[in-house]
Protein backbone atom coordinates (compact mmCIF):
# COMPACT_ATOMS: atom_id res chain seq x y z
CA UNK A 1 0.00 0.00 0.00
CA UNK A 2 1.41 3.41 -0.95
CA UNK A 3 2.15 6.08 1.62
CA UNK A 4 -0.52 8.25 -0.05
CA UNK A 5 -3.28 5.75 0.70
CA UNK A 6 -1.95 5.09 4.21
CA UNK A 7 -2.22 8.79 4.94
CA UNK A 8 -5.79 8.96 3.66
CA UNK A 9 -6.82 5.99 5.82
CA UNK A 10 -5.14 7.45 8.90
CA UNK A 11 -6.96 10.75 8.45
CA UNK A 12 -10.30 8.94 8.04
CA UNK A 13 -9.77 6.91 11.21
CA UNK A 14 -8.82 10.05 13.13
CA UNK A 15 -11.96 11.84 11.95
CA UNK A 16 -14.17 8.90 12.92
CA UNK A 17 -12.68 8.76 16.40
CA UNK A 18 -13.21 12.48 16.80
CA UNK A 19 -16.87 12.17 15.79
CA UNK A 20 -17.35 9.35 18.27
CA UNK A 21 -15.92 11.43 21.09
CA UNK A 22 -18.19 14.34 20.22
CA UNK A 23 -21.25 12.10 20.32
CA UNK A 24 -20.22 10.68 23.69
CA UNK A 25 -19.48 14.07 25.21
CA UNK A 26 -22.97 15.28 24.29
CA UNK A 27 -24.72 12.08 25.31
CA UNK A 28 -27.43 11.59 27.85
CA UNK A 29 -27.15 9.09 30.71
CA UNK A 30 -25.99 5.72 29.34
CA UNK A 31 -28.05 2.58 29.31
CA UNK A 32 -26.15 -0.56 30.16
CA UNK A 33 -26.69 -4.09 28.94
CA UNK A 34 -24.96 -6.59 31.20
CA UNK A 35 -23.54 -9.90 30.07
CA UNK A 36 -21.75 -12.28 32.43
CA UNK A 37 -18.25 -13.64 32.10
CA UNK A 38 -16.19 -15.51 34.63
CA UNK A 39 -15.43 -12.85 37.17
CA UNK A 40 -16.72 -9.92 35.16
CA UNK A 41 -19.71 -7.99 33.98
CA UNK A 42 -19.33 -7.47 30.26
CA UNK A 43 -21.64 -5.21 28.37
CA UNK A 44 -22.32 -2.27 26.10
CA UNK A 45 -22.89 1.35 27.00
CA UNK A 46 -25.08 3.24 24.55
CA UNK A 47 -24.35 6.96 24.70
CA UNK A 48 -27.33 8.50 22.94
CA UNK A 49 -28.03 12.17 22.20
CA UNK A 50 -31.36 13.22 23.71
CA UNK A 51 -32.38 14.84 20.40
CA UNK A 52 -31.52 11.89 18.23
CA UNK A 53 -32.38 8.23 17.87
CA UNK A 54 -28.75 7.43 17.11
CA UNK A 55 -25.83 7.01 19.45
CA UNK A 56 -22.39 5.58 20.01
CA UNK A 57 -21.79 2.15 21.51
CA UNK A 58 -18.76 1.42 23.65
CA UNK A 59 -17.97 -2.00 25.07
CA UNK A 60 -16.76 -2.33 28.66
CA UNK A 61 -15.87 -4.99 31.18
CA UNK A 62 -16.27 -4.65 34.94
CA UNK A 63 -14.19 -7.21 36.74
CA UNK A 64 -15.11 -8.24 40.25
CA UNK A 65 -13.86 -10.80 42.77
CA UNK A 66 -15.37 -14.28 42.85
CA UNK A 67 -15.23 -15.04 46.59
CA UNK A 68 -15.64 -13.33 49.92
CA UNK A 69 -17.25 -13.40 53.35
CA UNK A 70 -20.66 -12.23 54.50
CA UNK A 71 -19.92 -10.97 57.99
CA UNK A 72 -23.25 -10.31 59.64
CA UNK A 73 -24.02 -7.19 61.66
CA UNK A 74 -21.73 -7.69 64.64
CA UNK A 75 -18.55 -6.68 62.85
CA UNK A 76 -19.90 -3.13 62.92
CA UNK A 77 -20.17 -3.19 66.72
CA UNK A 78 -16.77 -4.68 67.51
CA UNK A 79 -13.79 -2.93 69.03
CA UNK A 80 -11.15 -1.74 66.58
CA UNK A 81 -8.90 -4.63 67.58
CA UNK A 82 -11.61 -7.28 67.15
CA UNK A 83 -12.68 -5.78 63.84
CA UNK A 84 -9.08 -5.83 62.62
CA UNK A 85 -8.77 -9.49 63.67
CA UNK A 86 -11.87 -10.47 61.67
CA UNK A 87 -10.80 -8.56 58.57
CA UNK A 88 -7.30 -10.00 58.78
CA UNK A 89 -8.78 -13.50 58.98
CA UNK A 90 -10.76 -12.78 55.79
CA UNK A 91 -7.54 -11.72 54.10
CA UNK A 92 -5.76 -14.83 55.41
CA UNK A 93 -8.26 -17.24 53.84
CA UNK A 94 -8.20 -15.37 50.54
CA UNK A 95 -11.59 -13.64 50.69
CA UNK A 96 -11.92 -10.57 48.50
CA UNK A 97 -15.44 -9.21 49.17
CA UNK A 98 -16.82 -8.26 52.59
CA UNK A 99 -20.59 -7.90 52.92
CA UNK A 100 -22.13 -5.95 55.79
CA UNK A 101 -25.21 -3.89 56.64
CA UNK A 102 -25.54 -0.18 55.96
CA UNK A 103 -28.49 1.56 57.61
CA UNK A 104 -29.40 5.20 58.23
CA UNK A 105 -28.42 4.78 61.90
CA UNK A 106 -24.96 3.18 61.59
CA UNK A 107 -23.15 5.41 59.11
CA UNK A 108 -20.17 6.26 61.32
CA UNK A 109 -19.44 2.56 61.79
CA UNK A 110 -19.98 1.85 58.09
CA UNK A 111 -17.61 4.61 57.02
CA UNK A 112 -14.93 3.26 59.34
CA UNK A 113 -15.38 -0.31 58.15
CA UNK A 114 -15.36 0.67 54.47
CA UNK A 115 -12.00 2.36 54.94
CA UNK A 116 -10.62 -0.58 56.91
CA UNK A 117 -11.66 -2.96 54.12
CA UNK A 118 -10.06 -0.81 51.43
CA UNK A 119 -6.83 -0.60 53.43
CA UNK A 120 -6.65 -4.40 53.09
CA UNK A 121 -7.64 -4.47 49.40
CA UNK A 122 -11.02 -5.95 50.33
CA UNK A 123 -14.09 -4.87 48.36
CA UNK A 124 -17.05 -3.74 50.51
CA UNK A 125 -20.58 -4.82 49.59
CA UNK A 126 -23.28 -2.82 51.36
CA UNK A 127 -26.62 -4.39 52.25
CA UNK A 128 -28.92 -1.36 52.17
CA UNK A 129 -31.08 -1.22 55.33
CA UNK A 130 -29.73 -4.67 56.29
CA UNK A 131 -32.22 -7.06 57.88
CA UNK A 132 -35.36 -5.06 58.53
CA UNK A 133 -39.12 -5.23 58.81
CA UNK A 134 -39.37 -1.48 59.49
CA UNK A 135 -42.24 -0.11 57.36
CA UNK A 136 -40.27 3.09 56.67
CA UNK A 137 -37.69 1.14 54.68
CA UNK A 138 -40.47 0.13 52.26
CA UNK A 139 -41.19 3.78 51.47
CA UNK A 140 -39.83 4.39 47.97
CA UNK A 141 -38.94 8.01 48.68
CA UNK A 142 -37.01 7.14 51.84
CA UNK A 143 -35.29 4.21 50.11
CA UNK A 144 -34.24 6.33 47.13
CA UNK A 145 -32.90 9.14 49.32
CA UNK A 146 -30.79 6.73 51.38
CA UNK A 147 -29.51 4.90 48.30
CA UNK A 148 -28.54 8.17 46.63
CA UNK A 149 -26.67 9.23 49.76
CA UNK A 150 -24.80 5.91 49.86
CA UNK A 151 -23.79 5.99 46.21
CA UNK A 152 -22.69 9.62 46.44
CA UNK A 153 -20.83 9.27 49.74
CA UNK A 154 -18.99 6.11 48.80
CA UNK A 155 -18.29 6.80 45.11
CA UNK A 156 -14.79 5.56 44.40
CA UNK A 157 -14.92 3.32 47.48
CA UNK A 158 -18.03 1.14 47.15
CA UNK A 159 -19.61 -0.09 43.92
CA UNK A 160 -21.62 -3.11 45.15
CA UNK A 161 -25.01 -2.35 46.70
CA UNK A 162 -27.57 -5.02 47.64
CA UNK A 163 -31.20 -4.49 48.58
CA UNK A 164 -32.51 -5.48 52.02
CA UNK A 165 -31.37 -8.77 53.55
CA UNK A 166 -33.70 -11.78 53.39
CA UNK A 167 -36.92 -9.87 52.76
CA UNK A 168 -38.73 -13.19 52.37
CA UNK A 169 -38.11 -13.88 56.09
CA UNK A 170 -38.85 -10.38 57.35
CA UNK A 171 -42.38 -9.45 56.33
CA UNK A 172 -41.79 -8.19 52.80
CA UNK A 173 -43.66 -9.21 49.66
CA UNK A 174 -42.11 -9.62 46.20
CA UNK A 175 -44.04 -6.57 45.08
CA UNK A 176 -42.66 -4.45 47.94
CA UNK A 177 -39.11 -5.52 47.16
CA UNK A 178 -39.70 -4.61 43.52
CA UNK A 179 -40.90 -1.13 44.47
CA UNK A 180 -37.83 -0.73 46.71
CA UNK A 181 -35.41 -1.91 44.00
CA UNK A 182 -37.00 0.26 41.31
CA UNK A 183 -36.59 3.24 43.62
CA UNK A 184 -32.91 2.67 44.48
CA UNK A 185 -31.53 1.40 41.14
CA UNK A 186 -31.79 4.60 39.07
CA UNK A 187 -30.49 6.93 41.78
CA UNK A 188 -27.48 4.70 42.48
CA UNK A 189 -26.71 4.58 38.75
CA UNK A 190 -27.08 8.35 38.45
CA UNK A 191 -24.56 8.90 41.20
CA UNK A 192 -22.23 6.10 40.13
CA UNK A 193 -22.76 4.51 36.69
CA UNK A 194 -20.11 1.92 37.59
CA UNK A 195 -22.11 0.62 40.55
CA UNK A 196 -23.40 -2.95 40.61
CA UNK A 197 -26.93 -3.10 42.03
CA UNK A 198 -27.97 -6.49 43.40
CA UNK A 199 -31.51 -7.42 44.38
CA UNK A 200 -32.98 -10.47 46.06
CA UNK A 201 -30.94 -11.71 49.06
CA UNK A 202 -33.57 -14.45 49.19
CA UNK A 203 -33.58 -17.71 51.10
CA UNK A 204 -36.58 -20.08 51.26
CA UNK A 205 -39.27 -17.92 52.89
CA UNK A 206 -42.80 -18.00 51.54
CA UNK A 207 -43.68 -18.38 48.75
CA UNK A 208 -40.18 -19.68 47.87
CA UNK A 209 -37.48 -18.09 45.71
CA UNK A 210 -38.92 -19.20 42.36
CA UNK A 211 -42.35 -17.70 43.07
CA UNK A 212 -40.67 -14.60 44.52
CA UNK A 213 -38.74 -13.97 41.33
CA UNK A 214 -41.79 -14.70 39.15
CA UNK A 215 -43.81 -12.13 41.07
CA UNK A 216 -40.99 -9.60 40.94
CA UNK A 217 -40.96 -9.83 37.14
CA UNK A 218 -44.75 -9.50 37.09
CA UNK A 219 -44.32 -6.34 39.19
CA UNK A 220 -41.83 -4.85 36.73
CA UNK A 221 -38.36 -5.63 38.08
CA UNK A 222 -36.83 -6.14 34.63
CA UNK A 223 -34.27 -3.47 33.85
CA UNK A 224 -33.77 -2.44 37.48
CA UNK A 225 -30.97 -4.73 38.68
CA UNK A 226 -27.56 -6.00 37.58
CA UNK A 227 -27.47 -9.23 39.57
CA UNK A 228 -29.95 -11.35 41.51
CA UNK A 229 -28.75 -12.72 44.86
CA UNK A 230 -29.80 -15.86 46.72
CA UNK A 231 -28.63 -17.41 49.98
CA UNK A 232 -27.44 -20.78 48.77
CA UNK A 233 -26.98 -22.69 52.01
CA UNK A 234 -26.48 -26.45 52.37
CA UNK A 235 -24.73 -28.84 50.00
CA UNK A 236 -24.93 -28.01 46.29
CA UNK A 237 -24.28 -31.69 45.49
CA UNK A 238 -27.41 -32.90 47.28
CA UNK A 239 -30.61 -33.09 45.24
CA UNK A 240 -34.05 -32.58 46.73
CA UNK A 241 -37.07 -30.32 46.76
CA UNK A 242 -35.81 -28.86 50.06
CA UNK A 243 -32.51 -27.68 48.59
CA UNK A 244 -32.29 -24.04 47.52
CA UNK A 245 -29.59 -25.01 45.01
CA UNK A 246 -32.23 -27.05 43.20
CA UNK A 247 -34.68 -24.15 43.38
CA UNK A 248 -32.01 -21.89 41.91
CA UNK A 249 -30.74 -24.06 39.06
CA UNK A 250 -32.19 -27.57 38.74
CA UNK A 251 -35.97 -27.41 39.30
CA UNK A 252 -38.52 -26.73 36.57
CA UNK A 253 -39.06 -23.85 36.75
CA UNK A 254 -35.96 -22.62 38.59
CA UNK A 255 -34.89 -19.11 39.47
CA UNK A 256 -32.42 -19.29 36.60
CA UNK A 257 -35.04 -20.42 34.09
CA UNK A 258 -37.48 -17.71 35.23
CA UNK A 259 -34.82 -15.07 34.62
CA UNK A 260 -34.01 -16.58 31.24
CA UNK A 261 -37.65 -16.67 30.15
CA UNK A 262 -37.97 -12.99 31.03
CA UNK A 263 -35.11 -12.01 28.76
CA UNK A 264 -32.48 -11.84 31.51
CA UNK A 265 -30.31 -14.81 30.59
CA UNK A 266 -27.32 -12.44 30.67
CA UNK A 267 -27.99 -11.31 34.25
CA UNK A 268 -25.98 -13.40 36.74
CA UNK A 269 -26.96 -14.93 40.06
CA UNK A 270 -24.74 -14.28 43.09
CA UNK A 271 -24.77 -16.13 46.39
CA UNK A 272 -24.38 -13.48 49.07
CA UNK A 273 -24.64 -16.07 51.85
CA UNK A 274 -23.40 -19.65 51.52
CA UNK A 275 -22.32 -22.43 53.87
CA UNK A 276 -23.78 -24.67 56.54
CA UNK A 277 -23.93 -24.80 60.36
CA UNK A 278 -21.87 -27.22 62.41
CA UNK A 279 -24.82 -27.86 64.74
CA UNK A 280 -26.56 -29.50 61.76
CA UNK A 281 -23.67 -31.02 59.82
CA UNK A 282 -20.73 -31.18 62.24
CA UNK A 283 -17.27 -29.87 61.40
CA UNK A 284 -16.69 -32.47 58.69
CA UNK A 285 -20.06 -31.81 57.09
CA UNK A 286 -19.52 -28.06 57.06
CA UNK A 287 -16.10 -28.63 55.52
CA UNK A 288 -17.61 -30.81 52.78
CA UNK A 289 -20.22 -28.13 52.01
CA UNK A 290 -17.54 -25.43 51.65
CA UNK A 291 -15.56 -27.73 49.37
CA UNK A 292 -18.63 -28.37 47.22
CA UNK A 293 -19.49 -24.65 47.22
CA UNK A 294 -16.17 -23.91 45.55
CA UNK A 295 -16.82 -26.69 43.05
CA UNK A 296 -20.21 -25.16 42.29
CA UNK A 297 -18.64 -21.76 41.70
CA UNK A 298 -16.94 -23.19 38.62
CA UNK A 299 -19.71 -25.59 37.56
CA UNK A 300 -21.54 -24.58 34.35
CA UNK A 301 -24.74 -26.12 35.80
CA UNK A 302 -24.66 -23.64 38.70
CA UNK A 303 -23.35 -20.43 37.14
CA UNK A 304 -22.57 -17.90 39.87
CA UNK A 305 -21.04 -14.47 39.51
CA UNK A 306 -19.54 -14.70 43.00
CA UNK A 307 -20.00 -16.48 46.32
CA UNK A 308 -19.80 -15.19 49.90
CA UNK A 309 -19.51 -17.67 52.76
CA UNK A 310 -21.39 -16.82 55.95
CA UNK A 311 -19.48 -16.23 58.17
CA UNK A 312 -15.95 -15.82 59.54
CA UNK A 313 -16.65 -15.58 63.29
CA UNK A 314 -19.19 -17.72 65.12
CA UNK A 315 -20.93 -15.12 67.26
CA UNK A 316 -23.42 -13.56 64.82
CA UNK A 317 -25.46 -16.73 64.28
CA UNK A 318 -23.89 -19.63 66.15
CA UNK A 319 -22.52 -22.56 64.17
CA UNK A 320 -21.87 -20.93 60.79
CA UNK A 321 -18.39 -19.49 61.34
CA UNK A 322 -15.18 -20.69 59.76
CA UNK A 323 -13.81 -20.03 63.24
CA UNK A 324 -14.90 -21.68 66.47
CA UNK A 325 -16.27 -19.55 69.31
CA UNK A 326 -12.76 -19.56 70.86
CA UNK A 327 -11.44 -18.24 67.49
CA UNK A 328 -9.58 -21.43 66.63
CA UNK A 329 -9.87 -22.57 63.03
CA UNK A 330 -12.43 -25.11 61.88
CA UNK A 331 -11.52 -27.47 59.00
CA UNK A 332 -13.62 -25.31 56.67
CA UNK A 333 -11.24 -22.38 57.33
CA UNK A 334 -8.36 -24.37 55.86
CA UNK A 335 -10.44 -25.62 52.94
CA UNK A 336 -11.51 -22.08 52.05
CA UNK A 337 -7.89 -20.92 52.15
CA UNK A 338 -6.72 -23.86 50.06
CA UNK A 339 -9.38 -23.29 47.39
CA UNK A 340 -8.60 -19.58 47.10
CA UNK A 341 -4.83 -20.11 47.29
CA UNK A 342 -4.84 -17.61 50.15
CA UNK A 343 -1.70 -16.72 52.16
Amino acid sequence: MSNKYKSIISIAVFVCIGCLLIVISNASSPTISIEPESGSLKGVVKAQDSNSSGGAYITFTKSYPKVGISTGYKILTRSAADRAFELDQIVSVGGKIVRFDSTPSNQQEVETLVNECLARNLEPLLSLFGTTSDPSSKNATIAAAFARDQARKFKGKVRMFETVNEPDLNGWTPEELTVFTKAVYPVIKQENPDAIVITGALWKGDPGPVAWVQRMYAAGIKGYFDMLSLHLYDDPNERGSWNIWDMAFYDTPSVRSVMDSNGDSAKPIASTETGGPVWKYGNDGQNTIIMHDFDALNNPNTPLSFMLVYSMTDDDVAGYGLLNPDLSKRPSWYTYQQRTNGP
